[in-house]
C-alpha cells in the first residue's frame, strides 16, 4: 500500500458535535455534523489520545462537508484503537441495489445479518466503518463510486486522529454494495471514476470482499433467465442497474457506460486480491457473475478466491457459518500482513 500524502486539507470551523465515550460500541455513540457546507473539521470530535479509545463507535460523519446523510458513514472502533501505529480498516458498503439501503443495517447489535460482519471484524481487531453513499434516486453513476472513494479518503486523511492504520485498508460489500466495493479497489489509479479532482490522498486499498455482489451490470437480466430465475422488475420498467446508470446497460445506447459500470473491466494482475462469496440459489444476483469475475481476474493472473454456498441473496450463512467466517478473516490477514 502506497502511505499518504501527509499534507492535510485547511481545517475550517469546529463542527458542531455531541462528544460521549461509553466505554464500548453501541453505548454512547459520537454524533458529528458540519455547521456549514465545507465544513468538515474533526478537531474535537474524537479523543486526544487515540491510544485510550476502547470500543469508540462514532456516528454520522459528513466524510464530504455537503451536509447530507447520503455521504456519511459511521466508525466503530475496537479496543486498542491507535496503539503501534493503529488498527486496520474495513469499510463497509451496503446493498439496496444501489437505491435502498443505509449504513445503520451493519450497526453491532442491528437485527440485521449483516451486523454480525462488523462484530466479527471488531472482534478480530478492527475497524470497520459503514458507509452511506448516494442513491440512484438522489444521483446517477458515477455519483455512488465518487462518494465510496472520497470515503476512503477522508478516512486515509484523518486515520491518526481516529487511531486506525492509514496503510492497512480493506473493503467489502454485499450486492450493490459488492459492485461498488470491486469498482473502488480495482479503479483507484483512475480519475474519473475516483472523483478525486486535486486531492492528493490515495483511496487504494489492500482487498476486497464481495459477498454476492454485481460484477457485470450488462448481463443480470440475462443471467437470471439462463439460471431460471423471474425477472427482478416488470415488463417495461427500468431494472435497478438501469436506474443506477441512467440508461439500461443491456442496450446499445447503455453498453459502453454499462462497461464502465462493471467490475469485470477492470480485472488485472496488479489488482487487489479479491475473495468473492456468492450463493448457488440466488435469483437477485446469479452467481455466475462472481464466477465471471473470479475467471477475469485469474486469466489476468491477479489475485482471487471464489467460495460458493446453497443459499440464495442475502443468506445469513455467509456472515454466521464458522467456515465463511473463518475464510474471509484469514484473506483479510493475510492480505494485511503479507
Amino acid at each position: 500500500m502506497r502511505r499518504r500524502d501527509t499534507r492535510l486539507p485547511l481545517l475550517a470551523a469546529l463542527m458542531a458535535l455531541t462528544l460521549v465515550l461509553g466505554g464500548c460500541a453501541g453505548e454512547s455513540p459520537i454524533h458529528i455534523g458540519p455547521d456549514s457546507a465545507g465544513d468538515r473539521s474533526l478537531e474535537s470530535a474524537v479523543p486526544a489520545s487515540p491510544e485510550s479509545t476502547e470500543g469508540t463507535t462514532i456516528t454520522e460523519i459528513d466524510y464530504t462537508g455537503a451536509g447530507t446523510h447520503a455521504q456519511t458513514l459511521d466508525l466503530y472502533l475496537p479496543s486498542g484503537a491507535g496503539a503501534n501505529g493503529g488498527v486496520p480498516l474495513v469499510l463497509f458498503v451496503h446493498g439496496g441495489g444501489w437505491a435502498t439501503g443505509d449504513k445503520a443495517s451493519s450497526r453491532p447489535g442491528a437485527n440485521d445479518t449483516l451486523a454480525a460482519f462488523t462484530e466479527m471484524m471488531l472482534d478480530a481487531g478492527y475497524a470497520v466503518a459503514s458507509v452511506n453513499y448516494r442513491l440512484s434516486a438522489e444521483a446517477i453513476w458515477p455519483a455512488p463510486l465518487h462518494d465510496v472513494h472520497a470515503a476512503t479518503r477522508f478516512l486515509r486523511t484523518d486515520a491518526d486522529r481516529f487511531g486506525i492504520d492509514p496503510d492497512r485498508f480493506a473493503i467489502a460489500g454485499d450486492s450493490a454494495g459488492g459492485q461498488l466495493a470491486l469498482m473502488l479497489a480495482l479503479t483507484a489509479d483512475r480519475p474519473a471514476l475516483t472523483g478525486a479532482g486535486d486531492d492528493p490522498v490515495s483511496s487504494e486499498v489492500d482487498a476486497v470482499i464481495s459477498y454476492y455482489g454485481v460484477t457485470d451490470v450488462r448481463t443480470l437480466v440475462a443471467e437470471r433467465k439462463a439460471q431460471g430465475c423471474n425477472p427482478q422488475t416488470p415488463p417495461g420498467d427500468p431494472t435497478k442497474e438501469g436506474l443506477l446508470l441512467g440508461v439500461e446497460p443491456s442496450t446499445p445506447a447503455g453498453a459502453a457506460l454499462g462497461a464502465e459500470a462493471s467490475p469485470v473491466t477492470y480485472a488485472r494482475a496488479d489488482a487487489p486480491p479479491i475473495l468473492l462469496f456468492h450463493g448457488t440459489s440466488d435469483c437477485v444476483v446469479p452467481f455466475s457473475q462472481s464466477e465471471a469475475m473470479h475467471e477475469a481476474v485469474v486469466r489476468a493472473h491477479g489475485s482471487s478466491e471464489i467460495r460458493l454456498g446453497s443459499g440464495g441473496h442475502s443468506a445469513p450463512a455467509f456472515f454466521h457459518d464458522q467456515t465463511m467466517r473463518a475464510d474471509a478473516l484469514t484473506f483479510l490477514d493475510d492480505a494485511f500482513t503479507g
